[in-house]
């Protein structure tokens, strides 16, 4: 990419942010922080009313635009792409949201990359992942907007028990998983930081309430504290290697896998004991050793019980 190109690249990133730090951009595109504050004295002499705060970043004064620029070819693959696997996972607002947006981007195509971008979707396809949870309300996109408006969120969840409680929740991160969407949230009920699977989230609508979430930690951050806060543990799992895949896909984390001779070691960081032997009771028939024992024997109880309803229903 050369100067004009990259130029041109962080007055996109500055009408998309309404705030761009110079390392941010320094480290995307590869160059040293003194080339960006250059880059950024050059957008400045060129007439393009720049602000900028040591120490903290450059925006764009409010109310200026930059005219609307035309996609290429490759960047509305890309968005293509995104929808197409991102689609099934998502609630009925968000899907249809994605359908509006690729229909404009379409809209507003030449020819040639409209023939393109047509060829391609008809070519494409997302299978969910059996594990996801469907999501047929609204309640992601409640929480989304929540997060994005700073807004206090009422939620009725249900926790491994089958218990509903009624919870304040300040959203400071949603995270999607192979098994679906989680929220990071601070709990008013417990004074602490939750975790909150959407899946069993009952109902949800933001309230009027606005909340500070600079007094929050970035989801990096909160990521690490609630990977040591939450209630996770260390599973120890050997099995044939053609399993292994499924062990790590509902796992939090893996922390190591060592492979054989058709065999895999697995060391994996798990949330809740019964929900993980659910997601992974057929991978967990072949497997030759699992701990710790709790673990193993979640897997007993289900086996045993799904013999037992075979066994009721002959």
């Amino acid at each position: 990419m050369n100067r004009t190109e990259r130029l041109a690249a962080i007055l996109v990133r500055l009408q998309a942010r309404s705030l761009v730090r110079a390392k941010e951009l320094a480290a995307e595109f590869e160059v040293g922080v003194r080339t960006i504050y250059r880059d950024m004295e050059a957008i400045l002499e060129s007439g393009v009313p720049l602000r900028a705060e040591a120490g903290v970043g450059y925006a764009l004064e409010r109310g200026w635009r930059l005219p609307p620029l035309a996609l290429t070819e490759e960047e509305a693959a890309s968005l293509l792409l995104a929808c197409r696997i991102a689609g099934p996972g998502e609630d009925r607002r968000m899907a249809g949201a994605m359908g509006s947006a690729m229909a404009k981007i379409r809209a507003v195509l030449g020819s040639d990359s409209r023939d393109y971008i047509e060829r391609l979707e008809d070519g494409i396809a997302s299978i969910p992942s059996a594990r996801a949870a469907r999501h047929d309300g609204d309640t992601l996109s409640i929480l989304r907007d929540a997060l994005a408006r700073g807004l206090v969120a009422r939620i009725s969840y249900r926790d491994g028990s089958g218990s509903v409680t009624d919870r304040l929740v300040e959203p400071c991160a949603l995270l999607r998983e192979p098994k679906g969407w989680r929220l990071l949230a601070w709990c008013r009920l417990r004074e602490d930081y939750r975790q909150f699977f959407a899946s069993r989230i009952v109902s949800a609508e933001a309230t009027d309430e606005a909340f500070d979430r600079s007094r929050h930690p970035r989801t990096d951050e909160l990521l690490v504290r609630m990977g040591e806060s939450s209630p996770t543990f260390e599973a120890r799992i050997r099995c044939p290697a053609r399993e292994a895949e499924a062990f790590e896909a509902a796992a939090y984390a893996v922390r190591s896998r060592r492979d054989s001779i058709g065999l895999s070691e697995l060391v994996l960081v798990v949330g809740e004991a019964a929900w993980f032997a659910r997601a992974t009771l057929g991978a967990a028939a072949e497997a030759e050793s699992i701990e710790p024992d709790f673990l193993a024997d979640e897997y007993r109880r289900l086996a045993s019980r799904l013999i037992g309803s075979l066994d009721a229903g002959c």
